[in-house]
């Protein structure tokens, strides 16, 4: 049968491995959701500065300055990517870094509308897209425009990898330090117990009539039973010596 350490440090590790994996779940789920919210936020304001670079020029025709408020939108390929639409869907503007690409824009959006969300194209490339659509006061006939921004979320999966295989870490050396102070706790509350059993044993070797040490509170029942039994037997024995002395007398 398995030992009472064995049972208890076997039992503790299992609550602490649980314990473990549903916390790196929780923690990576936030730091997702964390990580998401950080790059909606910085969409947006890219969103707001193509906002505030953007003119009308005589004929109506929607432009922005070069260079481009954002650098990585001049870039093809830079992993970040805009588009102004009109309400109809007409594309009036694609940054450079978009060209040759089919980035699964938004458009359509109805003015005072944002929308934050992770869009595949054709090939099943994911990307994350903030939308806002806009309602286009500059020139003589105002128009609704949506402005949208993606970027391609490598980076973002880089980071939860490198957050995850940190978080792997550090809770692994949690873990075995947890354990290695589980074990410590273990061996000093089974003290008690390791410590009873050394007496019986010297009781059975015969160096030692009763059990002497003091136990806690939870212990004192069974080693007073103990020694009231080694005292009742003791008192048997006696009594059985006297009687066989006295049959012995009286034979004589």
């Amino acid at each position: 049968m398995m030992s009472l350490h064995r049972r208890v440090a076997l039992s503790a590790a299992l609550v602490l491995a649980a314990f473990v994996v549903l916390a790196s779940v929780a923690l990576e789920q936030a730091f997702r959701e964390s990580a998401e919210s950080a790059r909606r936020e910085r969409l947006l304001a890219q969103i707001y500065l193509l906002l505030g670079a953007a003119e009308e020029d005589a004929e109506g025709r929607l432009l922005l300055p070069e260079p481009l408020p954002e650098p990585r939108l001049s870039l093809p390929g830079s992993g970040l990517y805009a588009q102004v639409s009109g309400a109809e869907g007409a594309l009036l503007w694609r940054s450079p870094s978009a060209v040759g690409i089919e980035v699964p824009f938004v458009d359509g959006l109805p003015p005072g509308t944002q929308r934050f969300e992770r869009r595949a194209d054709a090939a099943g490339q994911e990307y994350f897209v903030q939308s806002l659509g806009v309602r286009w006061a500059i020139g003589a006939h105002p128009r609704d425009l949506t402005f949208s921004v993606a970027e391609d979320p490598s980076e973002y999966l880089q980071q939860i990898r490198r957050y995850r295989t940190a978080l792997a870490g550090w809770l692994a050396g949690l873990s075995v330090l947890l354990l290695a102070v589980l074990w410590l706790v273990l061996r000093w509350g089974l003290k008690p117990l390791r410590r009873v059993a050394a007496e019986v044993a010297e009781v059975q070797a015969g160096r030692q009539e009763h059990l002497r040490g003091e136990y806690p509170e939870e212990l004192k029942l069974l080693t007073e039973n103990i020694n009231a039994l080694l005292t009742h037997e003791r008192a048997q024995q006696k009594k059985l010596k006297n009687a066989l002395a006295d049959l012995a007398h009286s034979l004589k």
